[in-house]
């Protein structure tokens, strides 16, 4: 397997929600900032975004309770919410920035496949 293709799975683990520890470890790395720093090097040398901040934030996990079946009021509950509408207003944003980022992440994924 080349480095690149390496680079790349890794990458997308993080882009799908793993943690820089649980890819240092998918690396072989003991640290999580130096595999930081190399999926990041890598992102950048291939114009692609990295997903930053924590890795679970509270919108997103709105959008998934939501998904899997919780009513918003339920939601808005569980993680704090001061009303079922903004909890549903936060985890609609989140599933929003998710997908333009993996419309972003797919057209720079298909403009390096064409390179040679």
């Amino acid at each position: 397997i080349r480095r690149s293709e390496v680079m790349e799975r890794l990458w997308k683990a993080r882009q799908d929600g793993a943690s820089w520890k649980e890819i240092a470890r998918l690396r072989g790395h003991g640290s999580p900032t130096a595999a930081q720093m190399a999926v990041r090097r890598w992102a950048k040398r291939h114009g692609l975004p990295v997903r930053s901040g924590r890795v679970f934030d509270r919108a997103a996990q709105a959008w998934s309770l939501h998904q899997s079946g919780w009513t918003w009021e339920e939601v808005a509950e569980a993680l704090g919410y001061s009303t079922a509408q903004a909890a549903g207003k936060a985890g609609r944003d989140a599933a929003r920035r998710r997908e333009e980022e993996a419309a972003t992440a797919r057209r720079a994924l298909a403009s390096t496949a064409m390179r040679p």
